[in-house]
């Protein structure tokens, strides 16, 4: 193989390693990174003087999971936080995020609602 040939099939790897996004990248929000450890909550909701607050609440949650920022996979949508607790009303929602060094890290949606 040419080194031409080398270099390119090296630039191709690169730029696709560089183009893999991250699980909070696609997410609507972006929380702070710290660089050993992280461990971050917050709203996904911006108008919360208008979210009802019922007596009783629900709670759902979904997780996804990422590892070197390479691998990602799991379903953290509103949609599945609210199946896994069992909502058919949304009030509101909020996320946390952890993540190890950036060697492995998890964003959980968490719903609440009736």
């Amino acid at each position: 193989m040419s080194i031409t040939r080398f270099a390119l099939c090296m630039a191709v790897c690169a730029a696709c390693t560089l183009a893999t996004g991250c699980v909070n990248y696609a997410a609507p929000v972006k929380p702070p990174r710290g660089g050993i450890f992280t461990m971050v909550k917050g709203p996904i909701d911006t108008d919360m003087a208008q979210t009802p607050r019922p007596a009783t609440l629900k709670i759902g949650k979904a997780t996804s999971k990422g590892v070197l920022g390479l691998f990602g996979w799991g379903d953290a949508s509103i949609e599945k936080a609210a199946a896994n607790g069992g909502l058919v009303k949304i009030h509101y929602a909020d996320y946390e995020f952890v993540s190890y060094a950036g060697v492995y890290g998890t964003f959980t949606t968490v719903v609440y609602g009736e």
